[in-house]
């Protein structure tokens, strides 16, 4: 009776210790702390002299002691129970591996076929061992034991079964950290994507911004070409005339007597001085259009405003656009320009709202080359504006451009804005301007962008900013 007495209040206190156990798992503050205190106090009431666990590392070739509990007087074995092979206990595994306990009741007693885990438990003197597998989602991935160096056959049928809850629970505990590895080592991978990401973003947007200084620059290029031609010419015409006057003034100087001037002569000078105030308009007028066209350039670029909110004139930075590209209109049927004035100056980046207008004209020009290949004159570029309110009663100034290009599906209209997305030939084009025009209208400036288009007719884009974003 006392020993009946004994065992039922033995199985009581284990049960206490699991429930205990349990409750610090599920707050799992400090698991280190909380897998020692388990094992010591499971070690404690089983009377084990060692309570253990064993983990497989990821290659699945070797096992590291981990956590040990060790009763006064026994000798740890953790330290020198690293990197073990796990091979080097084949019936061991072989008879955990499907989840079942091993409750090896006498070492001595162990068969041949357990030899290498004999000679390994006496050379610790260990004489009796209850061993329970750590199953991670069903796959085994280390285990518990608990070891005793007094006595044999010490492990009864009440502490299996306890002791192989809390071995679920050390399997719940190592399966939780394992995902929480999982989830730490995801979010790391993820952070390093997203920088990683963040750095291609900045690059594509350089990238997409040199093809837009590209064609800023042969637009530029050429229409500055064109007045330094008319410059350097009347420079040749007028660097002759100079010759040919101080010729005559030499010619002076040396006789100091006025010369006698033939009727060519007489001619040629008389030409000469009326032709002057020409060449000198000419010139003048060359010079005049560099100046504008330099001037458009260094308000279009903005380099310095890109990041700073500034009263923007929506209507002179269409006319410096148009000034910018003006050799890609030069085989437009029609330009129509329908401004409304005055516009209202909104607050904007100056810089970027640029870029818009560019992308979006570039655009469509591009939409017509390609609609009217052999018959440019067909090609019509209509731009207006207008003042009003949006459906949240915001002052708005709107911007529309139509094109009579070769218009779009609306499959290509749905990923229009899609980062990488191009219609265009390999080389054409990066895919990034359109996302980048959505960014900057939607994200940068709270605005509206609104495309409608037929295709083999044409295409309206409306950009609605905010007068005061």
């Amino acid at each position: 009776m006392d020993c009946l007495e004994e065992r039922f209040q033995h199985r009581l206190a284990l049960e206490r210790i699991v429930s205990g156990i349990a409750r610090n798992f599920v707050m799992l503050e400090n698991p280190t702390d909380s897998i020692n205190h388990a094992l010591e106090e499971i070690g404690k009431y089983s009377r084990a002299s060692r309570a253990y666990i064993f983990e497989f590392q990821e290659d699945g070739i070797f096992m590291n002691n981990t956590y040990e509990w060790c009763r006064e007087g026994v000798a740890s074995e953790m330290e020198r129970l690293q990197n073990q092979k796990i091979n080097s206990f084949p019936w061991w595994m072989a008879q955990i591996k499907e989840g079942d306990i091993l409750n090896i009741k006498d070492v001595s007693k162990l068969g041949d076929e357990a030899q290498a885990e004999r000679e390994i438990l006496e050379l610790q003197s260990v004489k009796s061992a209850l061993i329970m597998p750590l199953m991670q989602r069903g796959i085994l991935n280390g285990f518990v034991g608990f070891d005793n160096v007094d006595a044999t056959g010490n492990w009864h049928d009440e502490d299996m079964t306890v002791l192989s809850i809390a071995a679920e629970f050390f399997s719940s505990v190592f399966n939780r950290l394992s995902a929480e590895k999982e989830i730490h080592n995801a979010k790391k991978e993820l952070e390093v994507s997203l920088e990683s990401l963040k750095h291609l973003q900045a690059q594509l947007i350089q990238q997409e911004q040199l093809v837009a200084i590209g064609q800023l620059a042969a637009g530029v290029a050429h229409e500055i070409n064109n007045p330094l031609g008319f410059v350097m010419s009347n420079q040749k015409t007028l660097q002759n005339y100079a010759n040919i006057l101080k010729g005559y003034a030499e010619y002076c100087l040396e006789r100091n007597e006025k010369p006698a001037l033939s009727d060519s002569d007489r001619k040629e000078l008389t030409y000469i001085v009326e032709d002057l105030d020409d060449v000198f308009s000419d010139i003048n007028e060359g010079l005049v259009r560099v100046k504008k066209i330099i001037k458009s350039m260094r308000i279009f670029s903005r380099i310095d405003r890109m990041t700073d909110y500034e009263p923007y004139d929506v209507k002179e930075g269409i006319e410096n656009t148009l000034v910018i590209i003006k050799s890609r209109l030069s085989g437009l049927g029609a330009l129509k320009l329908n401004i409304d004035t005055p516009i209202p100056m909104i607050q904007a980046y100056g810089g970027k709202i640029n870029q818009v207008l560019l992308n979006l004209i570039v655009n469509a020009l591009d939409a017509i080359k390609e609609a009217h290949p052999n018959s440019p004159g067909e090609g019509c570029l209509e731009i207006s504006t207008r003042t009003k309110r949006d459906k949240n009663e915001r002052k708005i100034v709107e911007i529309q451009i139509v094109d009579n290009g070769i218009g779009m599906t609306d499959e290509v209209k749905n990923k229009l804005f899609m980062p990488f997305y191009t219609t265009k030939k390999i080389g054409k084009g990066t895919g990034l301007g359109m996302s980048i025009v959505y960014d900057i209208v939607k994200n940068s400036h709270a605005g509206e962008i609104i495309v409608e288009s037929t295709e083999g007719v044409g295409t309206s884009i409306t950009v609605q900013l905010p007068v005061n974003s």
